[in-house]
């Protein structure tokens, strides 16, 4: 399923020697137990939120936990807090197609940050609800991951 981004983003597929695809293709398959799940983004959201506690790491560290690991530590940076919600929403039968990470500059903090995508809205840990896509404003893409894709980000065509 294609990836479109507002406000005229290009992606393309990422190249082969990406860091990061790496730390995704180690965690995009873990689970959680069966028992935990969500059928909706603004329920896997309010439930992420709930039982796992937004910590960001510190400068220069970037290790993706897998969801049950954040689950027992029942906290987590943005990568994590987007791997848990994910597969929360997995085990609830959504498709793993359409649920991207989506690794973004934040440009208001200036730093690297992970959104869940969805084909409606999006869910950002730092968010008290999950967002429209028309909330995408504050945001430079990076890259992106679903269960068979990667994705590199240009230019916003103007």
């Amino acid at each position: 399923m294609p990836l479109d981004l507002p406000n005229g983003w290009t992606s393309t597929p990422a190249p082969k020697g990406l860091g990061l695809t790496a730390k995704w293709l180690a965690a995009k398959d873990a689970r959680l137990s069966q028992n935990l799940l969500a059928r909706s983004s603004e329920e896997a959201h309010a439930l992420a939120r709930q039982l796992i506690k937004y910590c960001p790491e510190p400068t220069g560290a970037d290790k993706w936990l897998l969801p049950m690991e954040t689950l027992r530590l029942k906290a987590g940076d943005c990568e994590d807090w987007v791997l848990f919600t994910r597969a929360l929403l997995i085990n609830g039968g959504i498709k793993p197609a359409i649920l991207w990470l989506l690794i973004v500059d934040d440009l208001v903090t200036h730093q690297p940050h992970a959104l869940l995508w969805t084909p409606r809205r999006f869910c950002d840990c730092r968010a008290p609800t999950v967002l429209e896509h028309s909330k995408f404003k504050d945001y430079r893409p990076i890259a992106a991951f679903n269960d068979s894709e990667a994705l590199t980000f240009g230019r916003r065509v103007a």
